[in-house]
């Protein structure tokens, strides 16, 4: 009984934590390229690996979905966070894995 369960609880971590993708990384870039705390900015992942069924941006703590806008390329549009450090992950599934790629550090601009 125990190992029917510990077996469970292996595969269920398996299919929800996120693997490191091991291709080619996309190219993640914000617009505007500065952001400003508290103001709608963009983050659009490019080069996208195909059979790719749904992406997201990590944003500090927060996983905001990104949608679809042509083959390879998703997007999201969002209020920037306060001012500071703010760190972008990928993450995506293809053919039912849950990857993460890291996006990069931005710096959020405070509002003038």
């Amino acid at each position: 009984m125990n190992a029917a369960l510990v077996w469970l609880l292996v595969a269920t971590l398996s299919v929800t934590s996120p693997h490191p993708w091991a291709g080619p990384s996309p190219l993640v870039a914000t617009s505007p390229g500065k952001p400003i705390a508290h103001a709608v900015m963009t983050v659009a992942a490019s080069g996208m690996p195909t059979a790719v069924t749904s992406a997201s941006v990590l944003t500090g703590s927060q996983e905001r979905p990104m949608r679809r806008v042509s083959h390879a390329i998703y997007r999201a549009s969002f209020l920037a966070p306060a001012p500071g450090p703010l760190t972008l992950t990928v993450r995506f599934w293809r053919r039912g894995v849950l990857y993460e790629v890291p996006g990069g550090t931005i710096l959020v601009q405070p509002k003038q």
